[in-house]
């Protein structure tokens, strides 16, 4: 009775360790407009220290049929879209 306890508590102790879950492997983020992957040759989405997705705002915005137009002074990002204007910056 013995060794059979002692069998089943090892077989236990086994597969509780092989059943441990493993890191999920990081999936590239892809961004896709009317059905259409879109490709980004600068600078590749990413997800930052506070779970939030950052995505080179350009190409999603010519994508969308925006003019988009980037002042590196104030470093900001203005996207007309059939005129509907909006405003972009590295600013909180």
């Amino acid at each position: 009775m013995k060794r059979i306890a002692k069998i089943l508590t090892i077989v236990l102790i086994v597969t509780f360790l092989l059943s441990l879950p493993t890191s999920a492997v990081e999936l590239p983020i892809r961004v896709v407009v009317n059905g259409t992957k879109i490709n980004f040759p600068d600078a590749e989405p990413f997800i930052d220290e506070n779970s939030r997705t950052q995505v080179p705002i350009r190409f999603v915005g010519e994508a969308l049929g925006a003019d988009v137009s980037w002042d590196g002074n104030t470093k900001k990002s203005d996207n007309n879209i059939k005129r509907k204007k909006s405003s972009a910056s590295n600013r909180e």
